[in-house]
């Protein structure tokens, strides 16, 4: 089965590249670098998706509005936030289904996601 997932994140860094060894896994990435697109294009209906990975530090809105707008549309659809500022508590709200503090390792990643999505990802 494919699994289709929405990566927000604005740097091309370990996590980002992550999406490429999950396209090998059978996803299909939805990589978008900027928040507002993100929310245009489900507002559009152009985007659809069964698992997220949002940044909440993105360059043009905040992470958390992008996460109540996606959970407004999509309710039961999981989203797992990413930051690296987890100290300040951003990523304990009830929207989110699961957070991963970056940098953030493959074997890590594919624990939440496997979490929420069994056997989405096999692992050696």
């Amino acid at each position: 089965m494919s699994y289709r997932m929405l990566l927000v994140n604005d740097e091309l860094n370990s996590e980002a590249l992550y999406g490429e060894r999950l396209e090998t896994q059978g996803f299909v990435i939805f990589h978008y670098m900027f928040g507002q697109e993100v929310i245009n294009d489900v507002r559009d209906g152009t985007l659809v998706y069964d698992i997220g990975l949002i940044d909440l530090s993105l360059p043009d809105v905040d992470g958390m509005q992008v996460i109540e707008y996606l959970k407004s549309v999509y309710p039961t659809v999981p989203l797992i936030s990413c930051s690296a500022y987890l100290q300040f508590g951003f990523h304990k709200s009830p929207l989110v289904d699961g957070t991963l503090a970056m940098p953030f390792g493959w074997e890590i990643m594919t624990s939440v996601i496997n979490r929420h999505l069994p056997g989405a990802i096999k692992i050696a």
